[in-house]
């Protein structure tokens, strides 16, 4: 293929009966799409183009990088380039699949499974999880191990450990519990997403995030696909001789999240570590 030829690659040789299945299946409908104004020719381009983009970019990225090329497995090479040559020619999803490319070309390679599923999601969930992975990584000394620490330190005993923390405070008000929340989930991969807490004699407290519809949408394209986790987390207290009750909404990422990650945006992950240095 031009966009291995394009980064030098050597894939191993092996038979290519799903190459002419493909075909076969193209042609099958080419009279038919071509009546109705389809350009098949165009699309092959423009394919190949991103395709080559993909690699150069990979090659370019090695290189500053200092990590010699090696050979990538067909069964790794053939779906990566296929998959990325789908997108738009000028897409941001362009560069997270140059970097997959440029990790399958690196010692230690690329798991296969991660082709599939990066191919399934939208530049803007791929977005969401680089924002989860780089979440208030500022306020941290190891942001990288509080990242990796992110799907074990969540749970329901650590919200209430923030309750807790909180209604010491004479002055405490269920907006300040509210903060706490919104404060305690500023951490490298997790996201404050909403929370809501009332009692019988007062009005409803609420805090959350813009489109939080959208982002949920969003959440739940990655929990589909084991890329993160939503939590919902029952809140009650009592202040101010009320009850109170209500919900804490937040998602972190998993394991498989945080390798994908790693592996399609290095440069979220650089940052961490510059962070730490």
């Amino acid at each position: 293929m031009k966009a291995e030829a394009a980064m030098g690659l050597q894939p191993e040789k092996s038979s290519s009966p799903m190459r002419r299945l493909v075909e076969y299946v193209v042609d099958s409908f080419r009279d038919f799409s071509e009546a109705h104004g389809l350009r098949w020719d165009q699309i092959r381009l423009q394919q190949a183009d991103v395709a080559i983009t993909v690699a150069e970019m990979a090659r370019r990225q090695l290189e500053a990088d200092r990590i010699a090329i090696q050979p990538v497995a067909p069964k790794v090479l053939v779906p990566l380039i296929e998959k990325a040559s789908l997108e738009a020619p000028e897409g941001e999803m362009v560069q997270r699949w140059a970097s997959l490319l440029a990790r399958a070309a690196s010692p230690g390679g690329l798991p296969p499974r991660l082709i599939q599923i990066i191919s399934e999601l939208e530049v803007r969930q791929v977005a969401l999880l680089e924002r989860a992975t780089i979440n208030g990584f500022e306020m941290f000394k190891n942001p990288r191990q509080v990242l990796r620490d992110s799907a074990v330190e969540l749970g329901s005993n650590q919200i209430e450990a923030i309750i807790d923390s909180v209604l010491c405070d004479d002055d405490a008000t269920p907006e300040s519990i509210i903060e706490a929340f919104v404060f305690s989930l500023e951490r490298p991969g997790a996201l404050y997403l909403a929370s809501s807490v009332f009692s019988d004699r007062t009005e409803r407290y609420d805090l959350r995030v813009p489109d939080l519809d959208v982002v949920e949408r969003d959440i739940a394209i990655c929990e589909s696909l084991g890329l993160m986790k939503l939590v919902r987390v029952p809140v009650s207290f009592d202040l101010n001789e009320d009850r109170f009750q209500g919900q804490l909404s937040f998602c972190h990422l998993t394991a498989l999240g945080i390798e994908l990650v790693e592996a399609c945006a290095p440069q979220v992950v650089t940052t961490l570590e510059a962070t730490q240095n």
